[in-house]
């Protein structure tokens, strides 16, 4: 799948995560599985709070407990920009201008991301792009 930016910029994704190989494909599951629980913004910072008071109410003490545990990772990963919706999307790449990108290792995908700001991808490129791929 072809994500063009300008005229001057191309990102290639992978077609489907099927496509990814076993390395790129954990980091990919690792990556959303944190998005899914923990969240790296302050939209997931006030959904954990939601599923905090509910706990609470409910008597559900341990629960409650895991969320302020996930609101800590939650405020840590806004603090240090780093949003593992971000990072399940860089797995996602194939190549960004040509180039290939192979490595998984964050400090691999923190480049990825870096690039894909630098030549303007939006939050809302990354959104339509990775909901596409996820539906194959």
């Amino acid at each position: 799948m072809e994500l063009i930016v300008n005229k001057k910029h191309s990102v290639i994704l992978f077609d489907s995560i099927d496509e990814l190989q076993i390395e790129r494909f954990n980091a990919f599951n690792r990556f959303v599985m944190l998005d899914a629980e923990v969240g790296g913004t302050i939209f997931d910072y006030d959904r954990n709070n939601q599923k905090l008071i509910e706990f609470l109410a409910k008597g559900m003490y341990p629960e409650a407990l895991q969320e302020v545990k996930n609101n800590r990772l939650t405020i840590w990963n806004v603090l240090q920009g780093s949003n593992p919706n971000h990072y399940s999307f860089a797995c996602l790449v194939k190549s960004i201008d040509g180039k290939e990108c192979t490595g998984v290792k964050q400090t691999d995908l923190d480049e990825v991301i870096k690039k894909l700001m630098e030549i303007g991808i939006t939050q809302g490129n990354l959104t339509e792009a990775f909901e596409a791929v996820k539906k194959k």
